[in-house]
């Protein structure tokens, strides 16, 4: 990973789920985030449910922070297939509010 790929997945810490309250990289929704030399971010992102309220909503917060980044020139945001799995979140967040 390089330095922007790291910063980028570092601000992407701070964009939220709506609903669960928790940030989409520590819910294992952003699946990859890779950055070229001239700036280009590609990011595959995935949601909880293929029907999810708040997806327009999460990829907008995505892009927008992204964006953010300093050294970044464009984002490219790739919805993938949900690989999501309940009972991991359950354990990694086990006591807290969902």
């Amino acid at each position: 990973m390089n330095n922007l790929e790291e910063t980028v997945r570092k601000a992407l810490d701070s964009v939220l789920d709506p609903e669960m309250g928790v940030s989409v990289t520590q819910m294992g929704l952003i699946r990859e985030v890779r950055a070229d030399s001239e700036g280009i971010v590609k990011i595959q992102m995935m949601l909880t449910s293929p029907y999810c309220p708040f997806a327009a909503q999460m990829f907008a917060d995505v892009r927008r922070t992204a964006e953010s980044v300093a050294g970044v020139k464009s984002v490219e945001i790739e919805r993938v297939a949900p690989e999501w799995w309940p009972e991991d979140v359950k354990k990694q967040f086990a006591g807290k509010k969902c």
